[in-house]
């Protein structure tokens, strides 16, 4: 079954709100099996509004349109698929009971507006919306089905999963499944890591393979076609075996797990704290640990040491080896990792220090460079890699380098 997504709003086209509900939607119909094959953003006018329907007409089994179901007049939805669908607008009772109860519930006063959001297509099935008071509403036109939502993204998510997603899914039975499987990796290139599973649809020719790339590493999307949900998943268990032996070390896990994640739940299971140094990375790795749930049992603390006096002062580096060796070296990592390791009496201490840039870079140390140390009680490894110029995406790439570097040390140890 495939899908076609339309987002209606002048503020979207414009830029001023980015289209978060076709990624929602796309990201949720994909997981279901469900391949959108188009997606369009129009503006707020009946004519380009007819013409984007009309040309979905027939061509997909679904259609899923959000926006321009609200009470103010660029709010123009209703009308046009009134028009579409060869139908006329009516007051809905059970809508208006909610509306009407809605605005009871907050003691605020109904206006001809309010009420009018119960006027809704004579033909069409509503879809309820419990957190707004713009309905839903379900429409078919020559075998297409044609859903239109509210654009506000948390009353359209409601409505997509209270009634939308359950349609969809007694609709597919008895029909082929496309599953999906995403892979995640770190610390490989694109095209490095494209040599070394290039063989794969090969060895698989009812699967394909996409790579999206991202800042935190690139991730690969299995695509399988299978007659039963059973078939489907046995069919990606064996192509992920084969995947994660060929990607070895730099596949980190399945799924929306991240790294973080993954580094928690190792200290975890292994009843070990954590302490953190950062320099040029300004505390994002610290953030990255702390946004999930229950690090505190494992994380104690870090130390933003930006200045070569905080270097010192707070994590124990000696000024002459910084005078010596230069505030970004495996010296210095070292020096860091360790002293906040001792400092907060953690099981493990991970520094980073390096040139984020644009500036600040030479010859002999170039903008991109980092060193990473991580320390236990059996001594400190470092880690020295080199990135781009580019500042944010540095800082990004430099915490995640740490997080597999530190990874790969709780593994193997």
């Amino acid at each position: 079954m495939n899908a076609s997504l339309i987002s209606i709003g002048d503020e979207i086209l414009t830029g001023f709100i980015i289209n978060s509900n076709a990624a929602f939607l796309g990201g949720e119909l994909t997981k279901a099996g469900i391949e959108v094959v188009y997606t369009e953003v129009i503006a707020d006018a009946p004519a380009a509004i007819i013409s984007s329907l009309e040309r979905q007409v027939a061509q997909v089994d679904y259609v899923i349109v959000t926006g321009g179901l609200g009470p103010t007049s660029d709010d123009i939805t209703k009308d046009i698929v009134a028009d579409f669908f060869g139908t006329r607008l009516q007051r809905d009772s059970a809508v208006l009971a909610s509306v009407e109860q809605r605005f009871r519930h907050i003691g605020r006063k109904l206006t001809a507006l309010n009420r009018a959001q119960a006027d809704v297509p004579e033909t069409a099935e509503i879809l309820p919306n419990h957190l707004g008071t713009a309905p839903g509403m379900l429409l078919r036109k020559d075998g297409t089905c044609f859903i239109f939502l509210p654009g506000v993204p948390y009353e359209m998510k409601a409505i997509f999963s209270d009634s939308v997603m359950p349609h969809i899914l007694s609709s597919m039975e008895g029909r082929p499944r496309v599953v999906y499987r995403v892979l995640r990796t770190t610390g490989i290139g694109e095209s490095t890591l494209f040599e070394r599973v290039q063989d794969f649809e090969a060895k698989f020719p009812h699967c394909s393979l996409a790579f999206l790339p991202q800042r935190t590493g690139v991730q690969m999307r299995i695509r399988i076609t299978a007659s039963t949900d059973s078939e489907a998943h046995s069919n990606l268990d064996t192509a992920e075996l084969f995947l994660t032996e060929k990607i070895g070390r730099y596949f980190i896990g399945t799924g929306d797990i991240s790294q973080e994640e993954i580094v928690g739940q190792l200290l975890v299971e292994r009843s070990e704290t954590l302490a953190l140094a950062e320099s040029c990375t300004g505390g994002l790795l610290g953030h990255l640990i702390t946004n999930i749930s229950g690090s505190s049992k494992y994380f104690l603390g870090g130390v933003m040491s930006y200045s070569n006096t905080l270097k010192v002062d707070l994590t124990g580096v000696p000024e002459s080896v910084i005078i010596k060796y230069g505030a970004v070296s495996e010296e210095v990592a070292t020096a860091m990792a360790i002293g906040v390791r001792e400092y907060c009496n953690a099981d493990w201490g991970l520094s980073i220090t390096g040139i984020a840039g644009p500036g600040g870079g030479s010859d002999e140390k170039p903008v991109g460079l980092v060193f990473i140390g991580c320390a236990n009680a059996a001594g400190c490894r470092i880690l020295r890699t080199q990135y781009s110029v580019d500042r944010l995406s540095n800082k990004n790439k430099f915490a995640q380098a740490a997080l597999n570097f530190l990874r790969m040390e709780l593994l193997n140890c």
